[in-house]
């Protein structure tokens, strides 16, 4: 499978472990891109399909308050951190 491909299916899987974390849900702090400052996903609005989406692009940049729900989210992204890290440099 060529790495692009492994790459998307694994933002995918990671999509997937989130939403069934996050999809819905209203988060009482911000999730904010850290590298541009961009708001991801606001305080207590309702997670979306797109939203999160923009949090697993992110993946790798995302900055969250200290809370029992970062370091959920971070346990998630961390399961997944290695293997992209090794793609992209496929890729780049």
């Amino acid at each position: 499978m060529n790495p692009k491909k492994q790459y998307e299916e694994l933002l995918m899987s990671m999509y997937e472990d989130l939403a069934n974390y996050l999809l819905g849900e209203r988060l009482p702090i911000d999730i904010v891109e850290a590298q541009t400052g961009e708001l991801l996903i606001p305080a207590n609005y309702k997670i979306t399909k797109s939203l999160l989406m923009k949090v697993v692009r992110s993946w790798k940049h995302i900055e969250i308050d200290p809370s029992p729900i970062r370091n959920r989210v971070l346990e998630i992204i961390f399961k997944y951190d290695t293997k992209l890290d090794e793609l992209e440099k496929q890729l780049s």
